[in-house]
């Protein structure tokens, strides 16, 4: 759902001559403290990270995104 939102509004965007990227990094939603104030920890393993976080970025990769 996450790839499919993020798609529309950067096609969005770009309809309008602007340009998006995506720029979180994958888990970090998971974290239980603000990277600016300390390093987080992720402590979810590759399983997860494969089949959920990673997700939206594979979605990202497609030729009608230009950044």
């Amino acid at each position: 759902m996450v790839g499919v939102l993020v798609a529309a509004a950067v096609r969005g965007l770009q309809e309008n001559g602007m340009l998006a990227t995506a720029k979180h990094f994958p888990g970090h939603g998971d974290t239980d403290i603000d990277s600016h104030l300390a390093m987080p920890v992720i402590h979810s393993g590759w399983s997860r990270l494969n089949s959920l976080e990673l997700q939206p970025f594979r979605r990202r990769l497609t030729p009608a995104w230009r950044s």
